[in-house]
């Protein structure tokens, strides 16, 4: 999880978030609540913008 935070791959998940494949935007949701474990993956996650867009995959 740290490591994941350090190297930069919350942005890239949180891009995927925009993606047409259902199942790989589930999948990089389910990473995300994983690093979002740790408290610098919550703080990474949210400034990377993705509460915008994984409220939008509720509707």
């Amino acid at each position: 999880k740290e490591r994941a935070v350090e190297i930069g791959t919350v942005n890239e998940l949180v891009a995927l978030l925009d993606s047409n494949d259902d199942a790989l935007k589930s999948k990089s949701a389910l990473a995300l609540s994983i690093i979002c474990i740790i408290t610098p993956g919550k703080y990474c996650t949210i400034k990377a913008g993705a509460i915008p867009k994984l409220l939008a995959m509720l509707n």
